[in-house]
């Protein structure tokens, strides 16, 4: 949920009580529209990065999310009707900011220019709704919103969910006040959905991975592209004019949902099986956690593929390598212990993992091999969301497929840890922190794959090549997707890669609490309330 100040605007509210002025007073402008949220569907406010904005209008105060703190307001009559007008001394951004908007005439848009130094902002926005009720399962959007939306990982709450991700929310429901005839985050002149338009709408292109460089990843952004017969009932759909309910003649008929435990895998010839055997999770139900294992193999050993295969309702699997000193409790299933870190070294790199769906299979390149540790613990980390009618089990097998002979290359995990010690984020502010990671081992070093690591109030992980070039931005905090290079890419001595982290303390994203319930800067830590901000990845040196 957003925060107290978006909980408590009120529907409906006045904003003067009107009394009679002095002779020569200039009567008051009356606000023509009731107060509220108005969340940014097209252009932007403050900051061009932050996917999630808006204007919040409550008792005569407005506030900008993105880091203009509450201020008054004044309106004056215009020939095209009132305008709202606001000055703020110092913002987020820096320096001083002006704000002119109007209202449309049906009182569910905002629309105006931000004035900042050296630069002027045009933004639309729409007034936030209200929770609606879910659609009817057996209408054609019913079945997109809870077989697609829902079934394939887009609501759960880093998402498409609670937090919104791009100001995007695909709960059931919420879906369709979010889609319909509204512009799109990231892809100038595009709606999402466009009715009658399914070629033009950036709904259809998103899941068919249709993009450009700047429009972001294809959507799932976890786990194997949407079947043809998905893809195609969106477009259909689209095509049909969008409606909100009813059957659309001539759509595609998908499978009902239906839980089906994944079968066992064998274990790999001669290789090593690790099973994450969970907690049942009742349904509508969302958990994250972790399970300590202990190591099978005695010594460190040569790894060429790795898979992984889960139960339905995973939105992501991973297996970590224990770090700490004392000795893990084992066989416990650890609800909240994200990414295992109650062990395992933060931003370390995955022994192995997945996204949603049933499982994946990865190998690495001929002549290069990855090492399983000998000795010690696993941890088996899984994020599971039941969106079906019956109890289902977290269960996860991971496999490792044994390297034939001696590699010719090793690889190596990144961890830069050049600024995210420095974490420092006043409450209710937002701050970009910035790092470099320089290639100092004096010799190339071949790259794999290179991501970033946040924890839950981090909005967005950039990086860039000295010259530059843009590697990757990920604003999904707990799935990151990163950047795979194919083929390498070679990081010569001396050079690097910078990046940088988008940190939310309670403008869009909760604001830290202390011990007393107080807000809180939010600073450095392993615990999900705490944050990072660290470049990770993968190479071979030579």
């Amino acid at each position: 949920m957003r925060d107290a100040t978006r909980r408590a605007v009120p529907a409906i509210a006045a904003l003067f009580v009107l009394t009679s002025p002095p002779a020569t007073a200039r009567p008051r402008v009356p606000l023509p529209c009731a107060e509220g949220r108005f969340d940014v569907v097209s252009g932007s406010i403050m900051d061009r990065t932050v996917s999630d904005d808006a204007i919040v209008i409550q008792a005569g105060h407005v506030t900008v999310a993105s880091g203009c703190g509450t201020t008054s307001f004044s309106l004056r009559r215009t020939k095209a009707g009132p305008v709202l007008r606001a000055r703020w001394k110092h913002c987020l951004a820096g320096g001083a900011v002006r704000l002119r908007a109007s209202f449309t005439s049906d009182c569910d848009g905002l629309q105006g220019r931000v004035l900042q130094p050296k630069r002027r902002l045009v933004f639309q926005a729409r007034r936030e709704r209200a929770a609606q009720k879910p659609p009817d399962s057996s209408s054609t959007f019913g079945v997109i919103s809870q077989q697609i939306f829902v079934h394939r990982g887009c609501t759960v709450a880093a998402c498409h969910g609670e937090s919104r991700s791009a100001g995007l929310d695909l709960r059931p429901g919420a879906a369709y006040e979010y889609l319909v005839n509204v512009r799109a985050t990231g892809a100038p002149g595009s709606l999402r959905v466009a009715p009658g338009h399914a070629s033009e709408s950036f709904l259809s292109r998103k899941v068919r991975g249709q993009l450009a460089p700047t429009e972001g990843a294809r959507m799932p952004l976890v786990g194997d592209p949407l079947p043809v017969l998905e893809r195609d009932l969106i477009d259909v759909w689209i095509d049909a004019g969008a409606p909100e309910t009813g059957t659309v003649s001539g759509a595609p008929t998908l499978d009902p949902l239906g839980y089906q435990p994944a079968a066992a895998p064998p274990v790999p010839p001669g290789g090593i099986q690790l099973v994450l055997d969970g907690p049942m999770l009742e349904p509508g139900r969302e958990t994250e956690g972790c399970l300590w294992v202990p190591a099978p193999n005695a010594s460190d050993l040569f790894v060429s593929r790795t898979s992984v295969v889960s139960n339905p309702g995973t939105h992501h699997v991973a297996a970590w390598r224990y770090t700490a000193s004392a000795t893990p409790q084992v066989g416990v299933w650890r609800a909240g212990d994200i990414a295992c870190l109650s062990g395992a070294q933060f931003g370390a790199a995955a022994l192995a993992g997945a996204g949603m769906g049933k499982g994946t299979d990865t190998a690495l390149p001929p002549g290069i091999a990855s090492v399983l540790p000998g000795g010690g613990y696993f941890g088996l980390n899984a994020h599971f969301y039941n969106e079906f009618d019956v109890p289902i089990q977290v269960k996860v097998w991971f496999n490792f497929y044994l390297y034939d002979n001696t590699p010719v290359h090793i690889v190596d995990g990144l961890t830069s840890l050049d600024t995210t010690f420095g974490i420092n984020v006043p409450p209710f502010t937002q701050l970009i922190r910035r790092g470099r990671y320089v290639n100092t081992r004096g010799a190339p070093v071949h790259m794999l794959h290179v991501s970033g690591h946040m924890h839950k109030r981090g909005l967005r992980f950039s990086a860039w090549q000295s010259d530059g070039t843009k590697l990757f931005d990920d604003y999904d905090w707990s799935h990151p997707t990163g950047r795979d290079f194919d083929p390498l890419w070679v990081l010569a001595p001396g050079d690097w890669i910078d990046y940088e982290c988008l940190h939310d303390n309670g403008v869009t994203r909760p604001v830290r609490l202390d011990a007393t319930g107080r807000p809180a800067p939010l600073r450095f830590g392993i615990s999900a309330e705490d944050e990072m901000c660290i470049l990770t990845g993968s190479f071979y040196p030579g």
